[in-house]
């Protein structure tokens, strides 16, 4: 007989989804109830004790406005070029973060008695919210308050108090304006208002100093050299007169005149450029009386450098200068021709590029701490200057 049992059907169970109602859930709760809730006082008391216990921080902001070009005092005589829109910009605000500004507004508090009455130099109480641990701590170590006047401070207390103030002063530019904006925190809201002036009003100082420094020496150059050329001018008068009396010509025909209103042309194309070369030579000499012996050996050392791409856009200048001076006198090109604009165009872009080479030279070695680093927009200025000294000696030559 056969088998049969290969034929009956076999038994096969499905596991069944597990599934957690409503009274399984009830029933993790009131087992958790005390941890659930216990975690939910520990929670709503710290937040609660945190929000009315931590002490207020004030913010005063102060906006300033870059006019461009406002301190280039040579660029009102002549057109010496200069910085973008960008990298003024951006020195402006390396002068606001630099180290020197802020030690400066220090040492102005400490000398008008303000440092007497602030809580930046901890001479000023200011009353903080109840903590209980610093009243323990009040109540039982008698904490001691600094018993130095501003009198006292010495400077590695002054840098102690120049950084606290640059931690809490923030700098910032609005995109695509010539805005900067300078916000600095505090405890007390009234100092916040007082150190956000005093910063703003030590950076216009300096602004303005500048601007008249160079301003000076510029038009006592002019002075100087106005008077030089009027003595100039009547010599050669004197002497143009003497030779026609000599030489009995009492007027020019018509190609000696037209030779002459060349001549003439030619050399006030060549003093525009010396004097150019002079005005800008006056400012680099100016700035660089504003460095120290260390900064001068610096920027000597970066000006005299050997780095190839500088010594090619250096050359590269020199030539453009040159041949677009050539081309002026041989083919007659005028100053605002389409010719001599292209010329001054890619000669521009040149003067960006060794000035960006040159910037990030400067800048690789250099970090918030380094002295130096509170001179870098000197420094940019400097290297500017000589980059139209050179290229204007390119043009007399």
């Amino acid at each position: 007989m056969q088998d049969q049992s290969k034929y009956l059907p076999v038994n096969t169970s499905v596991p069944e989804e597990e599934t957690i109602d409503l009274k399984e859930i009830w029933r993790i709760i009131r087992v958790n109830r005390w941890f659930i809730f216990i975690s939910f006082m520990v929670v709503l008391i710290g937040t609660t004790y945190w929000t009315f216990t931590s002490q207020p921080v004030y913010e005063s902001k102060s906006t300033m406005l870059i006019k461009k070009g406002q301190t280039s005092a040579g660029a009102m005589v002549f057109d010496l070029g200069g910085m973008s829109a960008n990298q003024q910009i951006n020195n402006e605000l390396e002068i606001l973060k630099s180290y020197t500004l802020h030690e400066e507004v220090i040492r102005d508090f400490i000398r008008s008695g303000q440092a007497g009455q602030m809580n930046l130099f901890g001479t000023k109480y200011v009353q903080r919210r109840y903590r209980f641990w610093s009243y323990l701590i009040d109540l039982f170590l008698q904490d001691e308050k600094p018993t130095k006047t501003p009198e006292e401070l010495n400077q590695n207390d002054i840098i102690k108090i120049a950084s606290g103030l640059r931690g809490s002063m923030t700098v910032s530019s609005m995109r695509e304006t010539d805005i900067i904006t300078v916000s600095v925190s505090s405890s007390d809201s009234a100092e916040a208002i007082i150190l956000t002036n005093a910063v703003s009003e030590k950076y216009k100082e300096w602004d303005l100093s500048g601007a008249r420094g160079e301003m000076s020496v510029v038009l006592n150059f002019l002075k100087d050299q106005v008077g030089r050329y009027e003595i100039r001018l009547e010599q050669s008068e004197d002497s143009l007169k003497r030779y026609q009396e000599r030489q009995q010509i009492f007027s020019l025909d018509g190609s000696a005149d037209l030779l002459l209103q060349e001549l003439s042309k030619y050399e006030g194309i060549y003093y525009t450029n010396m004097a150019e070369m002079q005005v800008a030579q006056e400012r680099v000499d100016y700035l660089k009386s504003q460095l120290n012996d260390n900064e001068k050996q610096l920027l000597e050392d970066i000006t005299n450098t050997n780095n190839p791409m500088i010594i090619a856009l250096r050359q590269r200048i020199a030539e453009m200068e040159a041949q677009k001076v050539q081309n002026m006198v041989e083919k007659g090109w005028a100053a605002d021709s389409p010719q001599v604009r292209d010329f001054d165009r890619r000669i521009s872009e040149m003067k960006d590029k060794l000035r960006n080479t040159t910037e990030n030279l400067i800048l690789s070695g250099w970090s918030d701490q380094d002295p130096f680093a509170a001179s870098q927009d000197l420094f940019n200025k400097i290297l500017a200057q000589e980059i139209e000294v050179y290229a204007a000696r390119s043009r007399v030559a």
